[in-house]
């Protein structure tokens, strides 16, 4: 499998993840008449070029682009969690994630200490019943 580097080869071309291989094109295509060294006088030009024509290479490929977006979630993944359900769940851990503050641990020992008492209410509740 390749090792992609962490490189975002959607913000090199300038589409997002949901575009499809002819708005790739249509966004290379613009990007490498503007970035191409014999016309770009950036000293830059020709390495921004070259990760523009990679980029191309790997995002036009049905099969190198599922292997590079699968390598994006699993960098982006918690480390030790199978990558399942991707598509159906990224919108919903996207919303999460944008929820949640910076430090999460504290909410979340709130919410613990809620689900405990909801527990602790439930066998009392339970124990009442039994006894009557």
């Amino acid at each position: 499998m390749t090792d992609y580097h962490e490189v975002d080869y959607y913000k090199i071309i300038g589409v997002g993840r949901e575009a499809t291989v002819a708005q790739i094109r249509a966004a290379y295509r613009a990007k490498a008449r503007a970035s191409h060294p014999d016309v770009c006088r950036d000293p830059n030009a020709a390495r921004a070029f070259t990760q523009l024509v990679e980029a191309y290479g790997v995002l036009s490929d049905a099969g190198k682009r599922r292997a590079y977006d699968t390598s994006l979630d699993r960098d982006r993944a918690v480390p030790g969690t199978p990558i399942r359900f991707r598509f159906r769940l990224r919108p919903v851990t996207d919303r999460v994630t944008r929820w949640l503050p910076e430090d999460p641990l504290p909410l979340l020992m709130q919410a613990l200490q809620v689900i405990g008492l909801f527990l602790a209410a439930a066998l009392l509740l339970l124990a009442a019943l039994y006894v009557l």
